[in-house]
Order: structure tokens, then sequence, then C-alpha cells
């Protein structure tokens, strides 16, 4: 038996006549649409990468802006010293 007539009689069992006036219904239409996108739908079976955590210089220099004291970093509207910028990078990063 072929797919479409195992798709049709499997329809048939679920909500009887699948064909109306002489043309598929509308139903059946949608239904045998939503069948094909599920046959054809592709699993990934990899995992996705986990986001890979910068050092902490790198994020300071893509996160803050440097001052002219060394220990102050400008970080949006805020001057924070480097162990407070600390404190949040290891926030973000869940360290």
């Amino acid at each position: 038996m072929s797919k479409r007539c195992k798709l049709q009689k499997e329809y048939y069992k679920e909500f009887g006549n699948y064909k109306g006036s002489g043309k598929y219904t509308d139903h059946y239409v949608n239904w045998l649409e939503s069948k094909v996108l599920a046959i054809n739908y592709t699993r990934c079976c990899t995992e996705l990468k986990d986001r890979e955590t910068p050092t902490f210089r790198d994020w300071l220099r893509i996160n803050c802006e440097p001052t002219r004291n060394t220990k102050m970093f400008k970080k949006g509207n805020r001057l924070m010293l480097n162990t407070e910028l600390l404190e949040v990078y290891k926030k973000e990063y869940n360290l």
C-alpha cells in the first residue's frame, strides 16, 4: 500500500470522507500538509554549543569604556570600579 493510500485510510478512520463534491476538502488538504511537514521535519541530534565565556578583559573591552583612572570604567551611564564590574561579569556568566 502506498504512503498516500495509508494517509487517506488514516484520515478516513479519524474524520470520515476526505473528498467533498469530487475535490479534496480543505480540512483534508491542511491535515495532509501537516503530516507531510511532520515527515519532512529533521530533528537535530547534536546539542547546541554553550555560549562561549569571554575573558574578563575581553568582556570589559566589549561592554565598558575605559576612563583616565585605570581602575574605573564607564558601563552605560555609571562609573564603576573594575572589582564591581568583575561581580557583574560573574553574575552574567554564572561564574
